[in-house]
């Protein structure tokens, strides 16, 4: 029992298993937050090195409490580099030392390896968010301070939860240092389809004779197409999705996100395979499948995260990690599908594009005026990009 008498404190934890999973899960399990939040996402990042001091991800976690009763959190790291980020400051991370300022390490909240917006602080509903988050805020920057980091920053922000960031500014002095970049996803969103093909039906004749023909030319090479998730998630299907997320990443050369290894899938499928949904080819006569997607699900979202292919056939990427998820989110309901990072041919198949932001605070009053002369005309050009893409869905 929790006495509203009783102080707040707050903590910092470097190993999200020292904090009990359902009482972490109390708050992240919340219908509308991101699953990336949750405990045994993050744990499996942890436990099997991949956000680990060894790869340059020092875990430090934001606790607040009264008592033993966890009433906001936010997962945060320090780094000592910008990968896995997805944010691509390297470039003003070059400008800033080039200045003879430091720019690592930093803090950073984020989900690790995670290019879906979704960060958020997660409080307690039965407690005063606008009052958690700004505690939660103001023990970022002085730890910031305190431990002589070069910034603080929040990535990947949920965008309905930035209305609740920009108003604690007048409790929280710390948010007014923060600096929003303007960044672009993509989103396929429900309008209420019935199926596939009234989904199609939003699509000039034309488009919808291509996506018709590339998903034919998938049936006719004698591709099936199964849905894997729950306990059919066993380590031989992960060991599966680990080597095609491997060799997909090989293909990408100095570009690849090589952030994830086996353990990580294994312990996915262990721990969390109700989030888990994978879509699955299979050739004719072939026991393996030659091809796989890897998705997440929670409440009516859904969201894409890895791909790959032991061979090559026509349009396979696009049934995979498009129209099969598209015509399943139909059929269960969901309300949009975030199919991933970048690729402009996306909006051909009708996802929009939308913007989210990162925040960023920085310790030296010269760094941070160097980011607030150059943000302006990136979030412009960000934009314009934005809009670009959005009207050239080829709409009916």
């Amino acid at each position: 029992m929790t006495s509203k008498d009783e102080p707040m404190t707050l903590s910092l934890v470097d190993d999200i298993r020292s904090v009990e999973s359902d009482e972490w899960n109390r708050l992240a399990r919340r219908a509308d937050y991101s699953p990336f939040l949750e405990h045994e996402f993050l744990a499996a990042a942890e436990s099997s090195g991949c956000a680990s001091p060894e790869s340059g991800w020092y875990p430090r976690h934001f606790i607040l409490k009264k008592g033993n009763r966890i009433l906001g959190a936010a997962p945060a790291y320090i780094k000592t580099h910008s990968m896995g980020e997805f944010i691509f400051d390297q470039g003003l991370a070059q400008a800033v030392t080039e200045m003879g300022f430091d720019y690592y390490p930093k803090l950073v909240g984020t989900l690790p390896f995670t290019p879906s917006p979704g960060y958020r602080i997660m409080v307690d509903p039965d407690f005063d968010e606008k009052t958690m988050v700004s505690a939660i805020l103001e023990g970022m920057r002085s730890y910031r301070n305190h431990a002589g980091l070069s910034s603080h920053s929040l990535l990947f922000v949920e965008p309905e939860w930035e209305s609740l960031l920009d108003s604690t500014k007048d409790v929280s002095p710390g948010t007014l240092e923060f600096l929003r970049w303007a960044h672009q996803y993509f989103l396929w969103e429900n309008d209420g389809y019935r199926s596939f093909d009234d989904y199609l039906s939003r699509f000039s004749k034309n488009q919808r004779r291509n996506i018709r023909r590339e998903r034919t030319s998938v049936r006719d090479s004698g591709i099936r197409i199964n849905t894997l998730t729950g306990h059919d998630l066993d380590d031989s299907v992960m060991d599966r999705m680990y080597d095609f997320y491997e060799s997909t990443n090989r293909n990408f050369g100095p570009w690849a996100a090589f952030f994830l290894n086996r353990e990580w899938f294994r312990e996915i499928a262990r721990t969390w395979n109700d989030r888990v949904v994978i879509f699955g080819a299979w050739a004719e006569g072939r026991g393996d499948p030659i091809a796989m997607s890897f998705l997440v699900k929670k409440g009516r979202h859904l969201v894409g995260r890895y791909w790959g292919a032991s061979e090559f056939v026509k349009n396979l990427h696009f049934e995979l990690c498009y129209y099969a998820p598209i015509e399943y989110a139909v059929n269960e309901g969901y309300l949009t599908f975030d199919p991933g990072m970048g690729s402009p041919h996306k909006a051909r198949r009708g996802f929009r594009s939308r913007e989210f932001g990162s925040y960023h605070a920085f310790k030296s009053p010269e760094v941070a005026a160097l980011f607030e002369s150059v943000l302006p005309m990136a979030n412009n050009a960000e934009r314009a990009a934005i809009g670009e893409l959005d009207q050239s869905i080829p709409w009916r």
